[in-house]
């Protein structure tokens, strides 16, 4: 018996040329216009932004090789668009007295989340971290060293104060000698 291979036997599943079409107009609007996906799914016909995003994503990801420049000149557009937004904005949301100050920071915070996502930056990483683990003895040892340390500065600090004190009392002697003997020279001239 031999098994058919996958998908042998079966039609080749096209998208409908409505859904074919509606996905490149909103592909083009994001790409040529740089427009919101609340503006795109408006525009096309799509029940939410989150609609209009999963077809323009579906359509980048089903694009070739060959539309990559396109799709970079687009992202390099919207990052243009955004940033002329945000410092136009920037500055009215941080002015308390006026009046659109607080759409202006909705504004502002909108285009900056935007560009985060354009960047790539709320995209997961791979992080790789250490650890080292320490037993009771380690974490002892660690201790006496932090107390030991902190003691030998409070000494020094308490030296200093010391030094800085005595001489500060050797000046005021000096000072206060000094006063004395000019009085005594003074009664003692007629």
């Amino acid at each position: 018996m031999t098994i058919p291979e996958r998908g042998a036997g079966r039609a080749r599943a096209t998208r409908p040329p409505v859904v074919a079409d509606r996905r490149a107009r909103a592909t083009a609007l994001y790409l040529n216009e740089a427009m919101t996906w609340d503006q795109i799914a408006a525009a096309v016909g799509y029940a939410s932004r989150g609609a209009a995003r999963d077809a323009v994503m579906r359509e980048l990801a089903a694009r070739s090789e060959q539309h990559a420049e396109e799709i970079r000149h687009g992202r390099v557009r919207m990052v243009g668009m955004l940033a002329a937004l945000v410092n136009v904005w920037q500055p009215i949301a941080h002015d308390p007295s006026n009046p659109l100050a607080v759409k202006a920071a909705g504004i502002v915070t909108r285009a900056l989340h935007q560009l985060a996502q354009v960047w790539g930056a709320y995209a997961p990483a791979k992080v790789e971290m250490t650890a080292t683990v320490a037993t009771p003895a380690d974490l002892d040892a660690q201790r006496e060293r932090v107390f030991i340390g902190l003691m030998e500065q409070a000494q020094r600090s308490i030296t200093a104060a010391g030094e800085r004190t005595a001489t500060q009392a050797e000046n005021f002697l000096r000072t206060q000698q000094d006063r004395t003997n000019t009085s005594n020279e003074q009664e003692a001239t007629p």
